[in-house]
């Protein structure tokens, strides 16, 4: 049981510590080469007419609004996850799970992306780089925060895969939405209609109907990663259970010997001490004349 324990907790180490290391590295963007040619086209906008459509989620009553059918191919740079314990939203707005921050165009023309930082908030999809000249070749124009309102429950968990590094295309209606609460409180969310804006109110809000991850970053530190989290969990379950095992005595490696065979008439000798003249006179009787008396052939004592 203890080299069991020894060996877990050795592969628990080597898990833990993978799990680390491909966490910084699984969200790492793709070089240019990498790059699918759909990535370098602008997203497709066309006028729609269609009706309101009513849907319910997590107990809120949503009415959407399509504007315009909508189109897009992007590169994942970074995303909200709105279902967060900490999201302001995840239980006044719960249709839009989750919101995700693509480049597409000039903005892959060169590598330059590949050294800059994004991050998202519930509102916004910031962009910083420490290069003066990446920051001026960088087109605001090419990027799009977007809020995405699944249609049904498979294009949700698709969405919800979708992670940083990611190549993906989405397809739906650029939509104005209300949500109503069961108190009867009631908020509505806009979309941008142009792709020449920036800043408050640029994000688009999209009633997907279509999602596809077309390529996945690195999908082999990702398969890693994913193997060394529920690898770690399933050590530190299974470590936690043995904590309540008993552990078992184990075996002496001392084998106790059984006294060998003896001719029938040897004096058995086990645990006598004798000394080296009383040996020699034992053997001398064994071998000699078995009749004479063993104080016969032992010398005199001394008499003091």
């Amino acid at each position: 049981m203890k080299t069991l324990k020894i060996i877990l907790n050795i592969v628990l180490i080597a898990s833990l510590a993978t799990l680390v290391i491909t966490f910084f590295m699984k969200n790492k963007l793709p070089e240019k080469s990498e790059i699918e040619n759909e990535l370098y086209q602008d997203p497709i906008q066309n006028s729609v007419d269609e009706s309101d459509i009513k849907k319910k989620e997590g107990g809120i009553s949503y009415t959407i609004q399509p504007l315009y059918s909508f189109k897009e191919w992007g590169l994942v740079v970074s995303v909200n996850d709105n279902e967060k314990w900490y999201s302001r939203f995840k239980d006044t707005d719960p249709l839009n799970s989750k919101d995700i921050c693509v480049i597409w165009g000039i903005n892959l023309e060169n590598e330059d992306y590949r050294d800059a930082k994004f991050s998202s908030e519930e509102f916004v999809c910031f962009y910083y780089s420490s290069s003066q000249e990446a920051s001026q070749n960088f087109s605001g124009l090419h990027l799009a925060n977007n809020h995405l309102l699944p249609k049904n429950d498979e294009i949700y968990k698709t969405i919800k895969k979708a992670k940083v590094g990611d190549q993906i295309y989405f397809s739906g209606f650029l939509s104005t939405y209300t949500a109503m609460q069961a108190d009867g409180q009631e908020w509505t969310r806009g979309t941008s209609i142009t792709r020449d804006d920036t800043g408050n109110g640029a994000c688009e809000t999209v009633y997907v109907d279509e999602f596809e991850i077309i390529k996945i970053g690195n999908p082999l530190v990702v398969y890693l990663y994913n193997f060394a989290k529920y690898l770690s969990i399933l050590l530190i379950i299974v470590l936690f259970g043995l904590m309540f095992v008993p552990e078992t005595r184990e075996p002496s490696s001392e084998v106790e010997m059984a006294d060998p065979p003896r001719p029938q008439g040897q004096i058995p000798t086990k645990n006598v001490s004798v000394n080296k003249s009383k040996s020699a006179i034992v053997r001398k009787y064994e071998e000699g004349n078995k009749e004479t008396k063993m104080e016969d052939l032992l010398p005199p004592k001394r008499e003091e």
